[in-house]
């Protein structure tokens, strides 16, 4: 479109695919296989590094309460399954005015972090995740990319999140209240500036450690169902 930086590939013919140019932000920055001055940055292109626009959270973000009952029984709608989410229901204890986890249960919290609108942290039941032995934050989550945290402790959850928030996001593992794994995307906290053999070493030892936290449960509850469980 006119007035647009646009980025570009140019091919010689579409049975080889070999590119002649390729253009990033207007400017053409590599041709016939070379880099164009790699020193000099393209203009325009500078990598968004402040896509966390949350202030650090508190337990309480973490915090299920029910407006008028300080004791007692109540009914609650629950998010069931690790990739076919469905709505389901259970019976909750409530003490003094909080919701008390129940047994086989996890949260899901999932906060809006790009800066757009004001929305408030939303927190939910999940069901199908068992009982997770700390959290799981991440703000690579398909598909809007938001700060999302799995857990039941809320200060684990709490510092899952700030952890992230702190880096300009990524992933991060938690449990006893210590950081076991993290890895940092601070470019629109999707991507990483770690050269690819160092991230990829980083994101197999969070992996790792994601297993005590999350029983995983194949073909469904697995580590990757972490990007898109809140869908």
């Amino acid at each position: 479109a006119a007035g647009r930086n646009a980025d570009l590939v140019v091919f010689d013919n579409l049975t080889d695919l070999n590119p002649l140019c390729v253009y990033s932000g207007g400017q053409r920055v590599a041709r016939h296989g070379a880099i164009l001055k790699p020193s000099e940055p393209v203009a325009g292109c500078q990598a968004p590094r402040d896509t966390m626009q949350i202030p650090l959270r508190t337990q309480e973000d973490f915090v299920i309460r029910v407006p008028g009952l300080a004791a007692g029984r109540a009914r609650f709608k629950t998010i069931k399954g690790a990739r076919f989410t469905q709505w389901s229901e259970t019976e909750v204890e409530v003490r003094d005015g909080q919701v008390i986890v129940p047994a086989g249960f996890s949260l899901i919290s999932v906060q809006h972090r790009h800066g757009r609108h004001q929305a408030g942290t939303r927190l939910a039941l999940l069901e199908g995740w068992g009982e997770l032995q700390g959290a799981i934050a991440t703000s690579y989550s398909h598909d809007s990319h938001n700060l999302v945290v799995l857990g039941r402790a809320p200060q684990e959850m709490m510092l899952a999140a700030n952890t992230l928030i702190a880096s300009g996001g990524g992933m991060a593992v938690v449990q006893q209240g210590k950081v076991l794994a993290h890895v940092a995307m601070p470019i629109a906290g999707m991507l990483s500036d770690l050269p690819a053999s160092e991230l990829a070493a980083s994101l197999h030892a969070l992996r790792e450690v994601s297993g005590k936290v999350v029983e995983w449960e194949p073909p469904y509850r697995v580590f990757k169902a972490i990007e898109g469980t809140c869908l």
